[in-house]
């Protein structure tokens, strides 16, 4: 089915048809400035709340929905993490309407999860820099250069903390959280990133470079 998820009557049509075990909410404006900042917000929280509600409404066991590290609002030279790593229980802070657009995301999760009584697990996941099985192998990326490239020069994976994930992986967590909602609970979130860093050098030396306000809390990360 191809369906406008901002058309209330055609997305209700969908979910009242098809009654899915499960939804997985990946639709939206992708990435921070790709569209003026109200625009931003008015799609992505009206199509969080539209296909969670919908999905709640009608008899799905689990719905996720797509989030991002930029809830955190790093970015910017005023950044100041409390501590790293970044967990899931660091307080968010956006610095954009995009990164605002995500929380509200994971507050609307987080609401129907309190309000609903249907049974459906409703939860978020965060996924880092996603790096795809072709771009591993020299594809360009979402940002327009090669993963090697990403790692010759850490200024282009510092503005999002050196994270990243492998799409499969990332992938794997959204249909775990799909298929098996007795293991999570409802309006959790969860960060789905690499162990690692996009990165060939110690982050406590790549992080106060780049970002002069993480010198004390990254005094402590061990290598990479």
């Amino acid at each position: 089915h191809a369906v406008d998820l901002l058309d209330e009557a055609a997305r209700e049509d969908l979910f009242a048809q098809v009654r899915p075990d499960a939804a997985v909410h990946l639709a939206g404006v992708a990435v921070p400035f790709a569209r003026p900042d109200t625009e931003i917000l008015d799609i992505n929280a009206r199509l969080a709340w539209g296909v969670l509600s919908a999905a709640a409404r009608h008899g799905a066991r689990s719905a996720v929905a797509a989030s991002s590290p930029t809830v955190f609002g790093y970015g910017t030279p005023a950044w100041r993490p409390r501590y790293l790593p970044l967990d899931e229980h660091h307080p968010t802070a956006p610095r954009h309407s995009y990164g605002l657009s995500k929380v509200i995301i994971e507050e609307t999760a987080r609401t129907l999860a309190r309000a609903e009584d249907s049974g459906c697990t409703l939860t978020c996941v965060r996924p880092g820099y996603v790096i795809a099985p072709e771009e591993w192998a020299g594809a360009i990326t979402q940002q327009g250069h090669t993963v090697a490239e990403r790692l010759r020069d850490p200024s282009l994976s510092a503005v999002a903390l050196f994270n990243y994930i492998d799409a499969r992986d990332a992938g794997e967590l959204f249909a775990l959280l799909a298929e098996r909602p007795e293991l999570a609970r409802s309006g959790d979130v969860y960060h789905a990133i690499a162990e690692d860093a996009l990165a060939l050098e110690p982050l406590a030396e790549l992080l106060p470079r780049f970002h002069p306000g993480t010198a004390e809390t990254a005094a402590g990360l061990t290598g990479r």
